[in-house]
């Protein structure tokens, strides 16, 4: 066990770990996933291609209202899901 400033560095304490909580965070569970899925339906055989899709999605999102209202519905169902389980796993209860 190793000590950085008041923190321990450490995977075998008595302390567990906190969850990752990618599960609130908009672009883990909307965003990523969103892009990949609408991008890589077709082909993008070079980098600029690329950017331009990811650009093209980025301001659909953002004049998109419906999806905007879904994104901070489903974040809210998240948030209340994550106090139900008193910050643990929570994932596989959506």
């Amino acid at each position: 066990m190793e000590m950085f400033d008041d923190r321990i560095i450490d995977r075998n304490t008595a302390i567990p770990c906190p969850p990752k909580s990618c599960d609130l965070t908009p672009c883990d569970f909307f965003l990523w996933p969103y892009i990949k899925n609408s991008i890589y339906t077709t082909l993008v055989n070079n980098l600029e291609k690329l950017r331009h899709h990811i650009t093209n999605k980025i301001e659909e999102i953002n004049n998109t209202l419906n999806i905007l209202e879904s994104v901070i519905n489903s974040f809210k169902r998240r948030v209340l899901k994550c106090f139900q389980e008193e910050g643990g796993h929570f994932q596989h209860l959506l």
